[in-house]
């Protein structure tokens, strides 16, 4: 197995368990998120956490061909993103959580998050 797909079957997998809680927990997605909100490191941990992933992915993942495979990378991407804004700019991040404050948007996002998910791992694990 290619390094590029242990990267990709690894964040399938992961979007897939992350979205199907995020579905079946919404109220306690949003009040953890709220609780990190209440310290002013909040960027700061979100970045730990998705920082390392988003790298990873765009170090040994960046496929950028018409399949389902982009998903990893642009998410990879998107992760890198997101994380260098939080550490250059920690305000950023109270900017849109009051979207992240709402149980109901935890569960339709994890409703896309898993129907993405399914498909991912479908593309990751089982198309020939």
């Amino acid at each position: 197995m290619t390094p590029a797909l242990w990267v990709e079957r690894m964040f399938a997998a992961a979007f897939l368990l992350a979205g199907l809680s995020h579905l079946a927990h919404p109220r306690l997605w949003s009040e953890l998120f709220a609780d990190l909100l209440g310290s002013r490191y909040a960027p700061l941990i979100v970045a730990a956490y998705t920082l390392p992933m988003g790298l990873a992915i765009v170090v040994v993942h960046n496929v950028w061909v018409w399949d389902v495979a982009v998903i990893t990378t642009f998410a990879g991407w998107a992760m890198t993103i997101k994380s260098t804004i939080y550490l250059l700019v920690p305000g950023t991040l109270r900017k849109v959580s009051p979207l992240a404050l709402r149980p109901r948007n935890y569960a339709v996002v994890g409703g896309l998050m898993t129907g993405l998910g399914v498909w991912m791992v479908w593309g990751a694990f089982l198309r020939a």
